[in-house]
């Protein structure tokens, strides 16, 4: 059963009352508010996603709450709690649904070590994952999410959670973030996309919040094997164009963007390592989607293609 299959109705009271369990990739979690405006983006936004069993482990137990606030950010602000503890800052209570979904990424950062976490937007193709690991602002979410457009799953556009053990990638796909020119960038390449939310004077600009695609989410046990990285960044004055680098260049750009390096370290090392030496990688700038695309999908980047011919 899903979240869409509850009436809206049921499923705020539910948010509102003793909370929704919800599977998130590999953790369920337990969410809770009285705040509206967030249970209905909730609802929204995650209408695809299953509901879990209240009897089983919780992962996190999450509250979004309202309070006063006489310190800068001033007035009604919304809270984010973990077990009772607040480890974000509260923001203005406009900004609930993107003050949720940071809360959950520390959560899972700071919680999660059996993975290697990589800041990253993550796509898959037969099971094969690209991850695109990149700082905000380098158009990692803009180009994961035009992939997730062209053909291929969702995985993550945040967090790559790569498995200690088996090398494997346990997808995690939850609403996208976009921000500022981005999210008319993507409006105008994919009509049929859902923006649930869309707040502007965050500490990131403008930010909107888009629905994960259904089968996505459907398919969110389905683990993958990363077989290429590719280091994206938006460039006005470049169409598309990209080069292969060697494995300890990809080594460097992808420690910069790991989150638990020095919890594992030896452990982490050999792990990042011997993905390096198995998975090509390549460095794009682009400022046209399809041009993008067609770069990532055809043979210049990769020594065979990543889409058969």
């Amino acid at each position: 059963m899903i979240i869409g299959d509850l009436s809206s109705d049921k499923a705020i009271r539910r948010l509102s009352g003793s909370g929704i369990t919800v599977r998130m990739g590999p953790f369920q979690v337990r969410v809770g508010s009285k705040i509206r405006h967030f249970c209905e983006q909730f609802v929204d936004l995650y209408r695809h996603h299953r509901l879990g069993d209240a009897e089983d482990f919780i992962d996190f137990d999450l509250q979004l709450k309202q309070r006063w606030s006489w310190i800068a950010p001033f007035g009604r602000v919304a809270a984010f709690e973990f077990n009772g503890y607040e480890p974000v800052a509260a923001l203005p209570i406009e900004q609930a649904m993107p003050l949720f979904e940071w809360g959950l990424n520390w959560c899972v950062t700071a919680q999660s070590h059996r993975f290697v976490m990589i800041h990253a937007g993550i796509v898959a193709r037969d099971d094969q994952a690209l991850v695109m690991p990149g700082s905000s602002g380098s158009g990692k979410s803009t180009l994961t999410t035009a992939l997730c457009y062209r053909g291929w799953r969702l995985l993550s556009d945040e967090l790559a959670l790569i498995d200690i053990e088996s090398g494997l990638v346990h997808p995690m796909p939850r609403p996208i973030s976009l921000k500022n020119k981005s999210i008319p960038t993507i409006q105008a390449f994919a009509s049929e996309i859902h923006i649930g939310s869309r707040v502007s004077e965050t500490r990131k600009g403008e930010v909107a919040l888009l629905r994960p695609p259904a089968a996505s989410v459907a398919d969110e046990e389905r683990l993958a094997r990363v077989t290429r990285f590719l280091f994206p960044l938006y460039d006005p004055d470049t169409t598309a164009d990209g080069l292969a680098i060697t494995p300890g260049q990809a080594f460097v750009k992808t420690f910069d963007s790991t989150f638990n390096y020095g919890i594992h370290g030896k452990r982490d090392f050999a792990l990042l390592a011997d993905l390096m030496e198995r998975a090509p990688a390549a460095e794009i700038r682009y400022s046209d989607l399809d041009a993008a695309i067609a770069l990532i999908e055809g043979p210049l980047l990769w020594p065979t293609p990543l889409i058969a011919t």
